[in-house]
């Protein structure tokens, strides 16, 4: 890709809409930072935490998934102010699989005998026609 392409918005890698809870750990005496995970692609993901990150910090990320907690390395490409905190966009530093961003998206399926919610609803009532 361009440098072009970049500034016009084209992405390398998709990105997809989140909301899963991440802790961000810089150097090893800072303090943990607890924060949202608002979309994510193969190459980083948006974060908002409650304080600003200068761009080019290392972090490891704990990102709580649907299938369990899942740590990650990436580094701060920018940060922007926000009521709440501030967003910042990570980069990792290699890019994941496809079924990295699919695992993130999923929900996990109920255990062997437990139903869903929705297999619980009743089944709509077909209409019957009468014959003459």
């Amino acid at each position: 890709m361009s440098a072009r392409e970049d500034l016009l918005g084209h992405r390398r890698f998709p990105r997809v809409s989140v909301a899963l809870p991440v802790i961000g750990h810089g150097a090893l005496e800072s303090p943990a930072l607890p924060g949202i995970v608002r979309n994510v692609s193969r190459a980083g993901l948006l974060a908002v935490f409650r304080v600003a990150l200068p761009p080019g910090t290392e972090l490891r990320l704990l990102l709580q998934t649907p299938h369990g907690a899942l740590e990650l390395a990436g580094q701060v490409v920018w940060a922007a102010p926000r009521p709440d905190g501030a967003q910042h966009g990570i980069a990792f530093r290699e890019p994941q699989d496809l079924a990295f961003v699919q695992r993130l998206c999923a929900t996990p399926s109920a255990p062997e005998g437990i139903r869903s919610p929705e297999s619980s609803l009743p089944k709509p009532a077909t209409p019957q026609t009468k014959t003459s």
